[in-house]
């Protein structure tokens, strides 16, 4: 019977966890939109950028706000998946979730009303989900890190943090001397 330590147990729970996730990948993927929440943002751009072309080698990813404002390169007309991150209570350009019905082949999104839901091909529903934090931070980073692993991108954390010890260090630091 072989034993393992508890990182290398964790590590492999991870690595199983990541290849499910992995499995949900949608083909031929090639540009993907993703309409920035208002509230909150649990990852930068360029960490969602390298995210979503980790999971999908070879794609486009571009950005826009709710209010349908290109956040740096504007997206061409038609799109292969659309990720929108706008939550209950944010502001929505009017018939914008219809708008990106029309331009995607795939699209995901928050039932955050307006017939929204209608829209999607996929739907997060929060208030149906548990475990939900109440935090409005808390909350979009567990909405958002669930829709993106239900379209095959894993947001796992790589490695293990370790114990601050910037205070013990300065405890064993000698003491000056005076001159």
């Amino acid at each position: 019977m072989k034993h393992t330590d508890l990182d290398s147990e964790l590590s492999l729970e991870r690595l199983s966890y990541e290849t499910q996730i992995l499995k949900k990948r949608m083909t031929g993927i090639k540009t993907v939109l993703v309409v920035l929440s208002a509230r909150a943002l649990a990852f930068d751009r360029d960490s969602l950028r390298a995210k979503i072309i980790n999971a999908y080698p070879g794609s486009k990813v571009y950005f826009v706000s709710t209010l349908a404002i290109p956040i740096g390169e504007t997206a061409p007309e038609f799109i292969d998946l659309v990720i929108d991150f706008t939550g209950p209570g944010q502001r929505h350009k009017w018939f914008f979730a219809r708008k990106l019905r029309a331009r995607a082949k795939h699209l995901i999104g928050r039932n955050a009303g307006f017939f929204r839901a209608y829209s999607y091909d996929q739907v997060f529903d929060e208030s149906n989900e548990p475990g939900v934090p109440t935090d409005p931070v808390h909350r979009e980073r567990f909405v958002q890190t669930a829709m993106l692993e239900r379209i095959g991108v894993p947001v796992t954390q790589r490695g293990t943090l370790l114990q601050d010890v910037s205070h013990d260090i300065a405890l064993e630091l000698p003491r000056f001397k005076k001159v």
